[in-house]
C-alpha cells in the first residue's frame, strides 16, 4: 500500500473546496445531527436529540436536531420544564428521564444538560423503545461527555461569522503541530489516513461520512501532543501508570477536537478509536454495535497503521501479515465488514 504524504501534505490532498462545503458552513443543522446520532450509537438506543434553549422565550426550548424518530420534530418548541430539559435543569447532570417527564419518548429516556458560558442552554436526550433497557452510571456519564460537545458546537454556531473558514485550516494545523511534537506519530496518521479514505470508498461512504472519516482518521492521535515525548518514543513495554497516561490520548484528543468549531462531530469520532467490538477497549468500554461506524473504520486503519510501520519495540510488518492480523482478530476487536473492505482496498 503506498504511503501517504506528510501530515499537512495529506491534508492538502483533499478536494479542499468540497471540504469546505460539508464542515463549515452549517454549524448548528450538520454538526448537531452529527452528535445526536454518534449519542444514540455510543448509548445502545434507537433516538437522540439536542434540545436548546430558545433565547426568545428563554421557558421555552426548540428541537435543534434528532436522529431515529421524525425530522419533522426539528423545530419544534416545548415547555422547558417538562420533558428531558426539564428534567436535565432540575437535576443539573446527566440523569434517567421518569416516565411523567416524557413528551415524545415512549420507552426508557436519560437526558444530559447542556450548559454555555455557565448557563443552562439546553439538553442531549436519548431513548429507546426496549422496556427492559437501563440506563447504567457509566452511560450517564459518557452521555454527559457527549452533552459537553453539544454545549461548544453551540457555542460555535453562535460565534459563526467570526470563526467560518477555519475547520480545515486548523485540521491543517493541528497535524502540523502533531508532526512537531513526534514526527513518528504524525507519519503514522498520514498512513492511516490513506488506508481509511480507500476503506471508506470501498464502504461506499457518502460524501459527508467521507470527509469526517478523512479528518478523524488524520487527528486520530492528537491527544498524544499531550503525552510526553519520551513515552511515546520509549523502546520497551509501558509501565501500569504509563499505560493509564498512554490510554487518556482520545479522551484528550477528542477535547481538543471538540473545541475546534465544524470538528465536533469528529471529536466524538475520535472519542472512541481504541474501543473494541468485544467491549474490552477504552475509555468507555463500547461493544461493536454502540461504536460509530467511522469509529470502526479508523480502529481497524490505526492498528494495521501501526503494525506496517517500525515502531521503537518491534520492526513493521508487511501488508499481506498485517492483514491477516486484523482478519484475526476481526469480531473481536474489529469489524469484520470493515476488515474485509480494508483488504479489497489495499494495494496487490
Amino acid at each position: 500500500m503506498g504511503r501517504g504524504a506528510g501530515p499537512a501534505g495529506a491534508v492538502g490532498t483533499w478536494p479542499q473546496a468540497e471540504a469546505t462545503r460539508l464542515v463549515e458552513p452549517v454549524y448548528g443543522a450538520l454538526v448537531m445531527e452529527r452528535l445526536s446520532m454518534h449519542a444514540a450509537t455510543a448509548l445502545g438506543v434507537e433516538t437522540a436529540e439536542v434540545l436548546v434553549r430558545d433565547r426568545a422565550d428563554p421557558d421555552s426550548v426548540v428541537v435543534a436536531a434528532v436522529h431515529g424518530c421524525d425530522p419533522e420534530a426539528v423545530g419544534e418548541r416545548h415547555p422547558i420544564a417538562l420533558g428531558a430539559a426539564g428534567a436535565a435543569l432540575r437535576c443539573g447532570e446527566p440523569t434517567v428521564i421518569e416516565d411523567s417527564e416524557r413528551i415524545a419518548h415512549s420507552g426508557p429516556a436519560a437526558a444530559a444538560p447542556v450548559y454555555t458560558r455557565g448557563r443552562f442552554g439546553g439538553a442531549l436526550s436519548v431513548a429507546t423503545r426496549d422496556d427492559e433497557h437501563r440506563f447504567g452510571a457509566r452511560d450517564l456519564a459518557l452521555l454527559g461527555s457527549l452533552a459537553q460537545m453539544v454545549a461548544l458546537a453551540l457555542d460555535q454556531h453562535e460565534r459563526r461569522h467570526e470563526l467560518a473558514g477555519t475547520a480545515v485550516a486548523q485540521a491543517d494545523s493541528l497535524s502540523a503541530a502533531l508532526a512537531g511534537w513526534d514526527g513518528a506519530t504524525a507519519a503514522h496518521c498520514a498512513d492511516v489516513l490513506d488506508i481509511a479514505r480507500r476503506t471508506g470508498r470501498a464502504l461506499g461512504l457518502d460524501p459527508i461520512d467521507l470527509i469526517e472519516l478523512e479528518l478523524a482518521a488524520l487527528l486520530h492521535d492528537v491527544g498524544k501532543m499531550r503525552v510526553p515525548r519520551e513515552l511515546l518514543r520509549k523502546p520497551g513495554p509501558l509501565t501500569e501508570p504509563e499505560l493509564r497516561l498512554m490510554r487518556l490520548h482520545p479522551v484528550w484528543g477528542a477535547e481538543i477536537l471538540a473545541g475546534v468549531p465544524g470538528l465536533t462531530a469528529v471529536a466524538a469520532i475520535v472519542r472512541f478509536h481504541h474501543e473494541r467490538c468485544d467491549g474490552t477497549g477504552y475509555p468507555d468500554g463500547l461493544p461493536g454495535e454502540r461504536i460509530p461506524l467511522l469509529t470502526r473504520i479508523v480502529t481497524a486503519c490505526d492498528a494495521y497503521g501501526a503494525m506496517t510501520r517500525d515502531r521503537p519495540y518491534r520492526g513493521a510488518l508487511g501488508p499481506s501479515r498485517a492483514l491477516a492480523e486484523l482478519r484475526r482478530d476481526a469480531g473481536a476487536a474489529f469489524d469484520p465488514e470493515v476488515v474485509a473492505a480494508m483488504s479489497a482496498a489495499a494495494d496487490p
